[in-house]
């Protein structure tokens, strides 16, 4: 009896998550793009691309002016479960959600306040503003 070869199984790629898992209404969304004007340019569409429940796509960036408000921002998002996704530094950056002058934002840049900054998340000038924006969307 012929022994037969082992059979090779492929495992299947892995799609990387382009989504927030979010769980926040559309005028939670509006208010957080009232709230966050002069913090963050962006249209009403990115806010809402950037909470879509399947796929993220936005056309353009959110353009910050510091990667502290980005980081702020989310730490705040992912603490109120408004989004479920633990990895979202990784996904901003694979959207390309955010931008600074011009340049995309990346996982590495989001993640380093929350590493290096002992008094996170009250750093930068916008940090309480941030906080109050998030905590009136309850």
């Amino acid at each position: 009896m012929k022994k037969l070869p082992p059979q090779q199984t492929h495992p299947k790629p892995q799609t990387e998550a382009r989504t927030l898992r979010p769980s926040i209404t559309p005028s939670q969304i509006m208010r957080l793009y009232e709230g966050l004007k002069g913090i963050f340019t962006a249209t009403p569409n990115q806010w809402r691309a950037l909470f879509s429940e399947t796929e993220i796509q936005l056309t353009e960036p959110i353009e910050a002016s510091a990667i502290a408000d980005i980081s702020i921002l989310f730490y705040h998002l992912k603490n109120n479960e408004f989004i479920e996704a633990s990895k979202y530094p990784s996904i901003l950056e694979r959207v390309k959600g955010f931008s600074i002058n011009g340049k995309i934002a990346t996982s590495k840049q989001i993640n380093k306040p929350k590493s290096e900054n002992y008094n996170f998340p009250l750093i930068g000038k916008n940090y309480n503003n941030i906080d109050k924006v998030i905590a009136s969307l309850k």
